[in-house]
């Protein structure tokens, strides 16, 4: 399938899915604060309307509407009096009497409005009341509208009939005036609703940059796979194709002698030797992105361990009539995985040996820094190195002689190893240029605890 498509299907898939995420949590967030802010204010209006049934509840049962409504007043004044005294208690006064949106209506028996003279010109708004729905429900508050108005109501069946001038009241109303604090809800709700509309906007945005910044792992490591494979491909076609060649070429002739076909048989356990390193090279790169490798530390005398790994390279370097100069200053143990360190110093020796001439020479300098880690430096005389290959000297399958000359040739994996070791033991790894010539890599090695 194309990278491309894969990866846009891959993209859009995580975009939504970040953009519905954004989304449901405004949604519920939204949802909450409107709750809650509708919650309060109705609470308020419910406790001034239970304050007003707890009033009523408490007039005697021959008490009239004037003397409720003086009864009202002296009550209200009390209230303002004793405040500088009982904070408690005026506060609560002025919550149940002092509400001009607060009325409350008498009915008789036959459901007629008794209390017209308290009500003055509201009860005009009243006659429209429905009294068959409002008492309905003579447990709870309700919200009705009466008109234009929006009222919060509780119906009330007296336990004692209240005398008025008009007959006796069986039943009562009270309604408060909502009409304020529901237009301040639609007003908080219509805030919310764009406070809300840009978040979801916002949401777009924020995700698309989220998703981009989780998208390029995912697409670093598509690039990496596909030229993984695409150079493993390349450098197993050549060595293949030679053990095939030399192969045929034995099968053509059958009646050869071995000394005669030696060449070629040195060459194909040559190539079979390449395939070898590069296989394990292949299956070593390839645990770097998992957690299937380990390091497996343990004590390690560095000075016998540098004589050890060291050894047959020198001998090398006299065959190849080069210089190999060993310095050795960290006298000590290091808590370090031998295994992992040996391959390091082998990749680095080996690249060393292999970009030198003959009487050029090869210095492998070990010491301890002030911080008593491993410093190890590998420096030639040799060939050199570009600026180019310096950038990309420790990626996968690079080599700076694409030649096929035997003599430099490799895999083009050996300094990524290296930098993965380098890397998996929290060190660092540079390459720089030696002077007047050759190569330098830089290593530093915590201990290992």
């Amino acid at each position: 399938m194309n990278k491309i498509l894969v990866n846009k299907k891959q993209f859009l898939k995580l975009f939504f899915l970040e953009v519905i995420g954004f989304i449901f949590i405004f949604l519920m967030a939204g949802f909450f604060i409107f709750f809650f802010y509708s919650n309060s204010v109705q609470k308020n209006s419910n406790r001034i309307i239970n304050n007003q049934v707890s009033f009523l509840r408490g007039i005697p049962f021959w008490i009239t509407d004037e003397e409720l409504q003086q009864k009202r007043i002296f009550d209200q004044q009390n209230s303002v009096e004793s405040q500088s005294t009982n904070s408690k208690t005026a506060t609560r006064d002025i919550n149940e009497f002092s509400k001009a949106n607060l009325d409350t209506i008498l009915f008789s028996k036959e459901k007629e409005i008794l209390n017209y003279n308290t009500l003055g010109s509201r009860s005009l708004n009243y006659d429209k009341l429905n009294f068959k729905k409002i008492s309905a429900n003579n447990k709870s508050i309700q919200t009705i509208n009466i008109g234009k108005n929006f009222y919060r109501i509780r119906f009330l069946i007296l336990n004692h009939p209240i005398e008025t001038q008009l007959g006796a009241a069986q039943y009562a109303a009270i309604l408060y005036n909502f009409d304020l604090e529901k237009s301040n809800m639609e007003l908080f709700k219509n805030v919310l609703f764009i406070t809300l509309l840009i978040g979801g906007l916002l949401s777009f945005l924020i995700s698309y940059i989220v998703t981009k910044k989780q998208m390029q792992p995912i697409v670093n490591a598509w690039d990496e796979q596909q030229d993984f494979v695409n150079n493993a491909a390349h450098e197993l076609r050549t060595p293949l194709s030679i053990i095939q060649n030399k192969m045929e070429n034995l099968l053509r002739n059958p009646n050869e002698k071995i000394y005669d076909i030696s060449d070629d048989v040195v060459i194909t356990l040559s190539e079979v030797r390449r395939l070898n390193q590069l296989t394990n090279n292949m299956l070593t790169l390839a645990k770097t992105g998992s957690n299937m490798t380990q390091l497996d530390n343990t004590e390690l005398d560095i000075d016998d361990f540098i004589k050890e790994v060291t050894e047959p390279f020198l001998e090398i370097a006299e065959i190849e009539n080069k210089k190999f100069i060993v310095k050795n200053e960290f006298k000590g143990i290091l808590n370090v995985d031998k295994n992992r360190l040996h391959q390091l110093l082998v990749i680095l020796l080996d690249n060393s040996l292999k970009y030198t001439y003959e009487k050029n020479k090869i210095e492998l300098d070990v010491d301890k820094d002030k911080k008593g880690n491993l410093s190890i430096t590998v420096k030639d005389t040799g060939r050199g190195i570009s600026e180019e290959t310096k950038k990309k000297a420790f990626e996968r399958f690079y080599r700076e002689d694409k030649s096929g000359n035997k003599e430099t040739s490799g895999t083009g994996l050996g300094l990524s190893i290296a930098k993965w070791i380098v890397n998996a033991f929290g060190g660092k790894i540079s390459i720089d240029n030696n002077h007047p010539k050759g190569t330098v890599f830089k290593i530093t090695i915590p201990n290992q605890k």
